[in-house]
């Protein structure tokens, strides 16, 4: 305790610099050189400095900081990370409540080893990396202060780690099976890498550069971006996260793995194309956002057993659906998409009633439910001889051709030329087919 009396106390703390409490001041002490300048105001009562406010135009040197940690260590107080910051100091408080502060030494000696605590405020850190080894349980941790580029967390970790407002972070490896969540809001990351078998809650919004993200194999979690540009983002197999991409754009793609079983919510994505692998289960939701998006082609991989809803999207201009699909597809009053491609056995259900829908192409053995309801731009639908479709049109062709393999129904005055008709569709689809696939990643 601050020791008191009707006047004030002195604190010598050596080189000719002090403190003194004074009871008009109500719980501060000043810090005074030897010359008598008061170079800040300590404040706080109960045991605890609350905040450390230096004089106008005095910054607090290294020797002068020294001093009031010592003074802290030694009087037994407790601080806030307020004052962590200004002494750059770290506060670290185990796992039995017990709390201890570390110099930028101690604490580099600390991560050497696996820690388990139940919170960490770094103050001060300046550094190429900073790591937390394999197996360490970190609680909720606070970096915004840390002036480090590279961030890397080991194996079989867990933690929540705080990054918002580091402009200094470029750099984030996160190993296999990690437990936790990573903010990065509004910093300059660039480079972030999870690796395999993780459950991780990245939060990205407004960041500050262009960034690529590979998140690999068994992800779950959520996924939240926002406001953001993105080079790739890259998801591996039998991920079942909650991904939600609001009024973002990205200079590639965006590639969702094999297998993909959770939610996946988009909203304004200006990007070039999205993929999602095959045998994909999960729910999909693409929509309008915000600003402009521009989404030129999605393709859905074989064994398609999900759901996709594109009600009212109005920038895809081109769908692929891969083999054995027998998903649920609902593309009702959807704008942009103007021809979409279905591979071999389609046996799902498919909605673009009050679409600009123009051409429809299926595969042989296609089955399922067709839905074509009030689709004015409707010019060519394509069917497999030996399908098993239940279609639903509430228009009529104007003609009807056949070859060997497939029927074709021309529902527009400028498309009665079979040969230029199915000519004009294989262009378009194939263009768009080697746009995507040119330049792999």
């Amino acid at each position: 305790m601050i020791p008191t009396n009707d006047n004030q106390s002195v604190f010598f703390l050596g080189s000719d610099y002090s403190l003194t409490f004074l009871n008009s001041l109500d719980c501060s002490m000043i810090f005074r050189n030897s010359a008598d300048q008061a170079l800040a105001v300590l404040s706080g009562c109960n045991n605890k400095i609350s905040a450390i406010t230096p004089s106008e135009g005095h910054t607090l040197s290294k020797l002068e900081k020294d001093l009031l940690f010592r003074f802290i260590i030694d009087n037994q107080f407790e601080i806030s990370t307020d004052t962590a910051y200004i002494l750059g100091i770290t506060i670290i408080r185990w796992l039995d409540g017990r709390e201890e502060y570390l110099t930028e030494k101690r604490l580099r000696n600390l991560l050497k080893q696996p820690i388990e605590c139940e919170s960490l405020y770094i103050g001060s850190l300046n550094a190429t990396s900073l790591n937390i080894a394999s197996y360490s349980q970190c609680g909720v941790c606070n970096f915004g202060q840390v002036k480090v580029s590279k961030f890397i967390i080991g194996d079989n970790c867990s933690g929540q780690f705080d990054w918002r407002d580091n402009d200094k972070i470029e750099v984030i490896k996160v190993g296999d099976s990690f437990s936790g969540s990573i903010n990065l809001s509004r910093t300059s990351a660039e480079y972030i890498d999870i690796a395999d078998n993780c459950r991780c809650d990245l939060t990205i919004y407004d960041c500050k550069r262009c960034f690529y993200l590979n998140i690999g194999d068994i992800y779950s979690g959520k996924l939240d971006i926002k406001d953001t540009c993105f080079h790739s983002i890259n998801i591996g197999y039998y991920s079942y996260a909650y991904i939600n991409m609001v009024d973002n754009w990205g200079h590639k793609e965006v590639s969702i793995g094999p297998s993909f079983r959770g939610k996946l919510n988009i909203s304004g994505l200006n990007v070039h194309s999205l993929r999602l692998g095959q045998d994909c289960k999960g729910i999909i939701s693409l929509s309008n956002g915000k600003q402009e998006s521009n989404t030129h082609f999605v393709e859905i991989g074989n064994n398609f057993a999900g759901v996709m809803d594109m009600r009212g999207t109005s920038t895809v201009e081109a769908l692929r659906i891969g083999e054995h699909a027998r998903g649920k597809l609902n593309l009702w009053s959807t704008t942009g998409v103007k021809t979409v491609e279905f591979d071999k056995y389609y046996s799902g259900y498919a909605d673009f009633s009050e679409s600009k829908i123009e051409r429809l192409r299926f595969a042989e053995g296609s089955s399922g439910e067709l839905v074509l309801l009030n689709c004015p731009n409707l010019k060519l639908l394509i069917l497999p001889r030996n399908h098993a479709t239940n279609l639903t049109v509430d228009s009529k062709p104007l003609d009807i051709r056949r070859d060997d393999s497939n029927v074709y129904f021309y529902f527009s005055i400028d498309s009665f030329s079979a040969l230029e008709e199915v000519s004009l569709y294989q262009k378009i689809y194939r263009g768009v087919k080697d746009i995507f696939f040119s330049n792999p990643h």
